[in-house]
């Protein structure tokens, strides 16, 4: 008689285990920039969000459906300042006027977070996709960068794990956009 009330017991403290409740995660990527622009012209930046939901994925879980992974502030203001940094890196001057100023948008295309429960680990893929558009005058260049990660865990990371691969991957993208060839080509031509 014992044993059954034992064994309810600890079935239901596995399942409670096995939930993950939500978390919202600051995104504060870091850019890197490895070289200069030469322009005179005044840059203007905004950033959109085109995903379709604000949620990052989900934890997984017993209760998948409660486990989903925020940022803790809508990423383009959360973007913003990093993008504003690395434009200076850049060399561009981002306050003033300018005859004909560059006009930079980015697009947050996708930012994602998926889980696979093995049968001894928890893999991780993270992919991001942010599509840029500059135009200066009645010229525009348009570029896709992209990137995916794969992290495998013994167990659910935790908030401050989440926080920094997801960081990881948008610091990734963000660092191809600012270094690529074509889009200093066209500020600087």
């Amino acid at each position: 008689m014992f044993i059954r009330p034992l064994i309810a017991t600890t079935f239901s403290l596995l399942l409670t285990a096995c939930a993950l409740s939500p978390q919202y995660v600051e995104i504060d990527p870091d850019i890197e920039v490895r070289q200069q622009v030469v322009s005179t012209h005044v840059t203007t930046l905004d950033i959109v969000d085109r995903r379709p939901k604000s949620e990052l994925g989900t934890r997984g879980g017993v209760y998948a459906e409660t486990s989903f992974i925020y940022p803790s502030q809508p990423l383009p203001d959360s973007l913003r300042p990093a993008a504003i940094e690395a434009l200076g890196k850049l060399g561009l001057a981002t306050q003033g006027q300018s005859p004909q100023p560059v006009n930079i948008t980015l697009y947050i295309d996708e930012l994602s977070y998926h889980t696979d429960s093995a049968a001894l680990q928890k893999n991780v893929t993270l992919n991001c996709r942010i599509s840029a558009e500059i135009k200066k005058g009645t010229r525009s260049h348009q570029g896709n960068f992209n990137s995916t990660k794969m992290h495998s865990y013994l167990k659910a990371p935790n908030e401050g794990e989440n926080r920094k691969i997801i960081n990881e991957v948008l610091s990734e993208t963000l660092t191809r956009v600012f270094n690529d060839t074509q889009v200093i080509n066209f500020i600087q031509n």
